[in-house]
């Protein structure tokens, strides 16, 4: 992780905290647009993954799940522990 990295999610994520942590996509869209530019602002380059859920929104090719549905499915997908002698030997 780069400097660039660590400094850029804690202006991103106060920032949406800020705009009050916005679900609809319009609202989230603006949401984006404005770490966008405050990143800019700063001299940080902001997560690529902002830039790539604010053009899906701008094309109508995703909208974030309702809060309820999302804290329903982490419910369900709690992930178990990790083997990791068996991710050795896939990765070995």
């Amino acid at each position: 992780m780069s400097v660039n990295d660590k400094n850029v999610w804690p202006t991103v994520e106060v920032l949406y905290r800020a705009l009050g942590a916005p679900q609809e996509p319009t609202d989230l869209k603006f949401a984006l647009d404005a770490m966008m530019t405050e990143c800019r602002r700063r001299g940080l380059r902001f997560p690529k993954i902002v830039y790539m859920r604010w053009k899906q929104l701008q094309r109508g090719e995703w909208v974030p799940l309702p809060e309820r549905l999302f804290r329903q499915q982490a419910q369900t997908t709690e992930p178990g522990p990790i083997d990791h002698q068996q991710k050795a030997r896939k990765t070995g």
